[in-house]
């Protein structure tokens, strides 16, 4: 079984050529139009469509990589860690990915993290690699490395997720850690016109055992700052592994709610119930708890943050969900929320990559007033009819999800990793008017985008495993 501290996940960005630290592309002389903006996250050639970027922290003996998918092209290119790895380090680069236009200059950018990067073997540290977009795809510009940032021993790249905290127009990003000593964290890393500046580096939560280890961001509040809520995949709420929620304010994010939520391996931030305010849905899919069934939280949001007294547990037994309660489904080990119905409330979209001696499977469940309903809900697996690939013990289908427009509908497509399928995949799944159909479904892996910059294909570790999601940017 492939069994990890955090939760897989999927991004999207643009064209990439990189086979190392001075490799940088040149700039072509075409750009996104006159007074565009700032490009959409994922969009860092400025084409107007999001292309899609995988995750494979686990290549090369855990170095790590990222996978990025031409929207034109349809092939695929590798981005490797940007220093010689050093055995016996395992960087895993690629283990989390986020994309905002940093610069603000029309294309969108990529940040990556290698939580296991340390500056020396044996040391403590962990990276985020920024790379710009151009017309043309990304090149490196800058990396956060944690001894260099006065964030001490914290693993940087464990998560990170972007946004403008400060309101200032310059995105920044939101970076959870944790290191060797069980402390972890969460940080800001304030962007601007010059780039991140390591001098700005702010800690907003301090915990224990994971804490931060995932995040998401919304409006959780609807007073139009950018909130986080925050996971810890501890085993216990002991030592201070809670999860809890950051609320943004004049002065920046601060914790506004802490949650005896353990064992988060994936959070999710949306409106559930329609009623304009961003609810908090924890994914308790048994990150550290062997054996575990896995179960989905919900907190209902309002003006002061989540209402605790609207907590919601949903299980594979609860009742007119497709299923049942058994060891080792890891059922919420990921989410993702979008409106599939087309309602106004976000809905559900459940991993269980343990499901069926680890075949794995992806259940769907409506949004409602109340957080959730039963009604309507339905699973799926690489063995149901119009889902592109064969089901095999091991592939963990639905480690990674993501629910996004990569197709140009205007709804949203959802992507789905199997890390075990092979050398790992990726199915496409494309949206119709109230759910995903199979014309146009693809599959995704790494010998069909030929990834290698002589056209031949290079084998992957968990090719699928990492997927950047909504809600993190």
């Amino acid at each position: 079984m492939l069994r990890h501290h955090r939760s897989a996940r999927v991004a999207l960005a643009g064209t990439v050529l990189l086979t190392g630290l001075a490799a940088l592309l040149p700039l072509a002389a075409v750009g996104p139009a006159a007074g565009a903006g700032p490009a959409r996250p994922y969009d860092v050639d400025g084409d107007g469509h999001r292309d899609v970027v995988v995750g494979a922290p686990d290549h090369d003996r855990h170095t790590g990589a990222v996978v990025v998918r031409l929207s034109r092209s349809g092939h695929g290119q590798l981005i490797p860690l940007p220093r010689p790895a050093l055995a016996p380090d395992t960087p895993r680069f690629g283990d989390s990915v986020t994309s905002a236009d940093f610069d603000r200059d029309g294309f969108a950018d990529l940040a990556v993290g290698a939580p296991g990067d340390y500056p020396t073997p044996l040391s403590l540290g962990g990276s985020v690699t920024i790379y710009h977009g151009s017309a043309t795809g990304l090149t490196l510009a800058e990396r956060l490395v944690s001894g260099a940032t006065g964030a001490g021993s914290a693993t940087f790249g464990t998560e990170v997720v972007a946004g403008d905290t400060d309101r200032d127009g310059f995105p920044d990003l939101v970076l959870g850690g944790d290191d060797r000593t069980g402390a972890s964290g969460v940080w800001v890393a304030r962007g601007g016109p010059a780039g991140f500046d390591a001098a700005r580096l702010t800690q907003v939560a301090a915990g224990h055992n994971g804490m931060g280890a995932t995040l998401a961001t919304g409006d959780v509040n609807a007073d139009g700052r950018l909130d986080v809520a925050f996971g810890c995949y501890g085993r216990t709420t002991a030592a201070g592994c809670d999860s809890g929620l950051l609320l943004g304010d004049p002065a920046g994010l601060a914790v506004a709610q802490r949650w005896s939520e353990p064992d988060v391996g994936e959070v999710a931030v949306g409106d559930v119930s329609g009623d304009g305010f961003d609810d908090v849905v924890l994914g308790e899919g048994g990150v550290h708890n062997a054996g575990a069934a896995g179960r989905v939280v919900v907190y209902l949001a309002g003006r002061s943050g989540t209402r605790p007294a609207s907590r919601t547990v949903l299980k594979q037994s609860s009742r007119g969900v497709p299923g049942s309660q058994q060891r080792d489904d890891e059922f919420g080990a990921t989410l993702a929320l979008t409106d599939v119905d087309r309602d106004g409330r976000q809905d559900l979209v459940i991993g269980a990559p343990g499901e069926d001696h680890d075949r794995g499977r992806v259940t769907v469940v409506r949004g409602a007033k109340d957080g959730w309903t039963a009604k309507g809900s339905y699973a799926f697996g690489e063995a149901t009819r119009g889902v592109p690939g064969a089901a095999r013990n091991g592939d963990r289908f639905g480690q990674a999800l993501s629910a996004l427009d990569i197709a140009g509908s205007a709804r949203p497509d959802l992507l789905v990793g199997s890390p075990g399928s092979g050398h790992g995949a990726v199915d496409v799944l494309v949206a119709s008017k109230r759910s995903w159909h199979a014309d146009g479904s693809r599959l995704l892996t790494a010998a069909r985008l030929r990834i290698g910059t002589d056209g031949s294909w290079t084998p992957l570790s968990e090719f699928g495993g990492v997927l950047g999601v909504r809600g993190q940017s």
